[in-house]
Order: structure tokens, then C-alpha cells, then sequence
């Protein structure tokens, strides 16, 4: 089941993304129901394909990264969005959490 769930998602993702990326040049701006589709795609791969196949969640974060091309208007946009939220949100969550924690006895 996860090696079928592989090849479709590298072949279905690569006509999807290419597709959005060919319909939406740099300098213009993006239309929303192309960024909907792929935002969609991304979450049907990371949220629903474990649940579905029954492996690991974190497996299906490989498979978003595996299928996101590194050139491209969704995969930078996508990329920019988690490293705002990496390092706005979760860092500081994490640094809160590990502060909280330490044993400075």
C-alpha cells in the first residue's frame, strides 16, 4: 500500500504543482482557486493518506516534502509560510517549554 501511495502521489503531484506553477507567472498575482487545489493536495497527502494506509503521520510530512518541486511559485510560498511559523510560533513554544522543564538546581 505505500509503495502504490508513492508512486501515485510523485505522479499525480508533479502534473498538479507543474500545472499551477505554468498557470501562474512571477510578477502576477496568484489566483486563489490554483492556491486552494494545492493547498488542498498537501493536506490530503500529510493529513489523510496516514489514516487511510495506516503508517506513521510523520511519514506523510516526507511525502509532502518529497513531492514539492524545489523551483516554483507554491513550493517558495509554501516553504517561506512554515519557516514564518517555525520561527514566530513554534521556537518560541518549544524554548518556553524547554525553560519550564530545566532543572536548574
Amino acid at each position: 500500500m505505500l509503495v502504490i501511495e508513492t508512486v501515485v502521489t510523485t505522479k499525480f503531484s508533479s502534473m498538479i504543482m507543474s500545472w499551477v506553477n505554468d498557470e501562474n507567472r512571477e510578477g502576477k498575482p496568484m489566483k486563489g482557486s490554483h492556491l486552494i487545489l494545492s493547498i488542498a493536495y498537501v493536506v490530503l497527502v500529510c493529513g489523510c493518506s496516514s489514516t487511510l494506509a495506516g503508517f506513521n503521520t510523520i511519514l506523510s510530512s516526507f511525502f509532502a516534502g518529497l513531492f514539492m518541486s524545489r523551483q516554483g511559485r507554491i513550493s517558495k510560498m509554501i516553504i517561506a509560510k512554515v519557516n514564518y511559523f517555525l520561527t514566530t510560533v513554534f521556537y518560541l513554544l518549544f524554548l518556553f517549554w524547554v525553560a519550564t522543564e530545566a532543572d536548574l538546581s
